[in-house]
């Protein structure tokens, strides 16, 4: 999961109802409890000749000055919400990267063959999952479902290449406690072999959602 806060909209549905009902006010409702999220909004508006007015309630509601005319309106209003669409489109792409890099962080410390379909396949299940934590509630009904539409396969293959990779890892795992080739590897599997697939997914994941707020309070610290 992430503080930042996603608000999708069908600007093209919203502009087109604006114009066939110009009479009747037009409404941008932006809901979130992040100040910063909120700073940089007032900004844009601000920048976009839109003032904001507060209600009793602390809602900010931002007017346009419409006294130049409609299509002065019409065009500012455009413009301002096609710069906070461009924003919230920068912020995924940067989300979605970082995500990527977390899960790439994690996995790779591990003896995981990235040759393997599943491989790929439980890359994706961790970076949706992040996305959207419930849909590890539960896995089996939710999550295989999700990345079985990704891969075009179906959920108990999915299921099935990830449990493949899991037993790969295993016995490379084994034959390195065997041999204590490495007495610095990480061991994801138990020393009895065991790597239940439901489990062992909530496990990386809980691992991932760790070090991303030890990396997000490291750059707090750091700024």
């Amino acid at each position: 999961m992430t503080n930042k806060t996603v608000i999708a909209a069908d600007l093209q549905s919203a502009y087109e109802h604006y114009l066939r009902r110009p009479q009747k006010e037009v409404g941008v409702y932006l809901i979130s409890s992040n100040r910063e999220l909120l700073n940089h909004v007032e900004k844009i508006m601000n920048s976009q000749g839109a003032f904001g007015v507060m209600d009793a309630y602390g809602r900010v509601h931002y007017v346009l000055d419409a006294r130049k005319g409609i299509p002065f309106v019409e065009n500012k209003f455009h413009q301002t919400v096609t710069a906070l669409m461009e924003d919230h489109r920068n912020d995924q792409v940067d989300y979605q990267l970082e995500t990527q890099k977390l899960v790439n962080q994690v996995l790779g410390r591990y003896g995981f063959n990235k040759k393997l379909r599943g491989y790929r396949i439980l890359f994706a299940m961790l970076e949706l999952s992040l996305k959207d934590y419930s849909l590890l509630n539960p896995i089996s009904k939710r999550l295989y479902k999700q990345v079985a539409k990704v891969f075009r396969i179906t959920p108990t293959q999915a299921e099935r290449n990830v449990r493949y990779l899991f037993h790969n890892l295993i016995i490379s795992e084994q034959e390195s406690r065997k041999n204590e080739t490495d007495k610095d590897k990480v061991y994801l599997s138990d020393p009895d072999g065991r790597l239940p697939v439901a489990e062992t997914v909530v496990k990386l994941w809980e691992i991932c959602r760790l070090e991303a707020k030890i990396d997000t309070t490291a750059t707090r610290e750091t700024i």
